[in-house]
């Protein structure tokens, strides 16, 4: 018995657009790429309040009023 390897052999990619993510749903999924657009802060608006979103040097996300 020779069993021959699978030339055919798939590599799973992981997914990287919101589509590819399987968000519940009512779970809405958004890239920080596309909210920050290349800034390190972006400014959210709640109600009467404003939020300060930052990406630090280290690469985590803060949220800040």
């Amino acid at each position: 018995m020779n069993e021959q390897p699978s030339s055919s052999r798939q590599t799973e990619i992981p997914p990287t657009h919101p589509q590819e993510l399987s968000p519940q749903p009512s779970e809405r999924v958004y890239l920080a790429e596309d909210l920050f657009q290349g800034e390190k802060e972006i400014i959210i608006r709640y109600g009467e309040s404003r939020y300060r979103l930052r990406i630090t040097k280290t690469g985590k996300l803060i949220l800040t009023k």
